[in-house]
């Protein structure tokens, strides 16, 4: 669940995710969030019947399937917006900002009329033939979120509904780099970025993205960035990082199916 909402609402996840109705019933709700990966055609239809039931409450879908048939669909059935994960701030804020709207408009608003569902869920939405790319997406999603942890190979391979060697081959096929050789790349951008502030302290920044070692940070720092962090600081390299750390910045705002591409740019 992005921070922004977490930070601007209580967030209760619903217990029995097939049948919202006791949590909906019971609490006053300012805004239901459906968040998913691949949304199945199950899942998709209890969106759907959820608006129907709660016309008056707003609807948020988040996805990883950036699908122009799918938005259609869910602003169709009376989404209040169709977010991409992962979702860039600017767009997440103007959403909150939009539900609040709506939650101060609703008190001197008459109840509103049943909402009818509108249209079938796309064909091929929910169809298990997928690309490379977007089988792989949920990994990249998550390295995105959960950089600076510990993780492992098999688990993010279950996400993508692979064994960990079919997930490793697979990562390899697709962007010619291994899956951990991603996550170093991810961490050393994160870190670049960090290190541009005025007054960063490297161990610090080593600790944040992820490595609990400085010296092993230093040294995969300057594998990936040309100089150590020490000189990084001291922009020492920044005349000749410009391009690199607008690549690296893109990532930032980039689909996830082009992230692993981006930052292999930058960090050759």
């Amino acid at each position: 669940m992005p921070a922004l909402l977490t930070e601007r609402f209580d967030v209760c996840q619903c217990v029995d995710s097939r049948r919202p109705d006791r949590e909906l019933e019971q609490m006053n709700i300012a805004a239901i969030c459906f968040d998913f990966d691949y949304p199945n055609r199950q899942q998709l239809d209890l969106m759907a019947n959820t608006k129907v039931r709660y016309p008056s409450i707003p609807i948020l879908m988040l996805t990883v399937h950036h699908s122009e048939s799918l938005a259609v669909w869910a602003y169709r059935n009376g989404a209040v917006d169709f977010l991409v994960k992962p979702v860039v701030e600017p767009e997440l804020r103007h959403c909150v900002d939009r539900i609040l709207e709506i939650n101060s408009c609703k008190r001197s608003q008459s109840s509103r009329k049943s909402h009818r569902s509108k249209g079938h869920v796309p064909f091929g939405i929910t169809s298990s033939s997928r690309s490379s790319n977007d089988r792989l997406a949920p990994a990249i999603y998550y390295v995105q979120e959960h950089y600076n942890e510990r993780f492992y190979s098999d688990t993010v391979a279950r996400m993508c509904g692979m064994s960990a060697t079919y997930f490793s081959r697979t990562f390899r096929q697709a962007f010619d780099i291994t899956f951990q050789d991603f996550v170093l790349r991810y961490r050393i951008a994160e870190a670049c970025r960090q290190l541009r502030a005025p007054n960063a302290i490297i161990t610090d920044v080593a600790s944040s993205v992820g490595f609990q070692d400085p010296s092993y940070f230093t040294r995969v720092f300057k594998r990936f960035v040309g100089v150590p962090p020490s000189d990084y600081c001291a922009g020492g390299a920044a005349s000749d990082n410009d391009a690199q750390l607008r690549a690296i910045e893109e990532c930032q705002s980039t689909s996830a199916s082009q992230v692993v591409r981006t930052l292999s740019r930058a960090l050759a």
